[in-house]
């Protein structure tokens, strides 16, 4: 709708300034590569949290089983006997 001094429009009604719109393919190329080697590394940081993770994991576990071999080979000690029964208190 045209106001008091002509079209609407800055460029008088005439199809459209094409200005800008080389920028913004460019702008989004950019962003897109940017958001591509930021991708790239969170994936390479990702991998090295697994890395350590798996590292850790299988510390633990050979130190567990470790344990569990020695706790298994140990002869002559002197444990207290398991009890037989239930305890029962005479106050309950």
């Amino acid at each position: 709708m045209a106001g008091p001094y002509g079209s609407a429009h800055r460029d008088g009604g005439r199809g459209g300034s094409r200005r800008g719109s080389s920028w913004s393919i460019i702008g989004s190329v950019v962003g897109g590569a940017a958001f591509a080697l930021t991708l790239a590394k969170a994936i390479g940081v990702w991998g090295k949290v697994l890395e350590a993770h798996t590292t850790a994991w299988n510390a633990a576990q050979g130190l567990v089983g470790v344990m569990a071999g020695y706790l298994g080979g140990i002869e002559d000690l002197n444990v207290h006997a398991l009890p037989t029964a239930s305890y029962d208190h005479p106050g309950v």
